[in-house]
């Protein structure tokens, strides 16, 4: 999990590295990965099994996260963790933290509580990013638009009938 969580916080630094021309950093920071993971999983998974491979994966992918954020904030002084974007990520770890606690308890087990489990996770989201201002200028703008096309569109369906 950890790994994948800096992947997705870092995510932002991949596509910035691609969109300068500097796909050697990226190429780079996997075959370091790569090698981490192969030694992490000769020496883990004979103590761990396969909770060893899954540790030296997580591993690996962090530290790539991490390569390609230094690599993009070495070159641009750009980094991924703008106030906006941390407070998605505090919502998102907020909301997760939410749904391991009732998959620990099995609250809901069937594929109707998993549904209307969905649907809670997702208000308890959209709430924790409004109550944490999380929108910036342009998210606004296609929350106004989006409003504007649902509106015009109800309208036109009246029109039909």
């Amino acid at each position: 999990t950890l790994g994948i969580i800096l992947s997705t916080i870092s995510g932002p630094s991949f596509y910035a590295l691609i969109a300068i021309g500097k796909t050697g950093i990226i190429s780079r920071g996997y075959v370091i990965g790569s090698v981490i993971n192969i030694a992490l999983n000769a020496v883990l998974i004979q103590h761990m099994g396969i909770t060893g491979a899954a540790v030296a994966s997580a591993l690996s992918i962090a530290i790539v996260s991490i390569i390609l954020s230094i690599g993009l904030y070495r070159l641009t002084g750009m980094h991924p963790l703008t106030r906006e974007y941390t407070k998605i990520i505090a919502s998102s770890l907020i909301a997760g933290a939410f749904v391991y606690i009732i998959s620990q308890n099995r609250l809901f087990d069937g594929p109707i509580e998993l549904a209307g489990t969905f649907i809670l996770v997702t208000l308890i989201y959209a709430a924790l990013i409004v109550i944490a201002k999380g929108f910036d200028q342009e998210d606004l703008m296609i929350i106004r638009k989006a409003r504007e096309l649902l509106k015009s569109g109800l309208s036109s369906l009246r029109r039909v009938k």
